[in-house]
């Protein structure tokens, strides 16, 4: 049986390896994932770690130029986002 708890861990793990890429287009996917939705919170910050541990000018260059990605989808998870940079 597939739990909740095992879909995060396998998800955290799958951000860990993208992180480890230190590829700085990923931010522009990670930063679309965000979802008002989803009813595991944890992913969520999950993913606003994994696109923080670049560096700052990195970082705030690829959310800003994605904004489009996110801002209509996911208020609250932009909210977060912009209250973090």
């Amino acid at each position: 049986m597939i739990t909740g708890g095992f879909l995060i861990r396998k998800a955290g793990t799958m951000l860990l390896e993208i992180g480890n890429l230190n590829d700085p287009n990923c931010i522009g996917l990670l930063i679309s994932l965000p979802d008002d939705n989803c009813k595991y919170s944890e992913f969520m910050f999950s993913i606003i770690c994994t696109i923080e541990k670049f560096d700052d000018r990195i970082y705030i260059k690829q959310v800003v130029s994605n904004i489009p990605e996110f801002i209509n989808k996911s208020s609250e998870w932009d909210s977060i986002i912009y209250n973090r940079l």
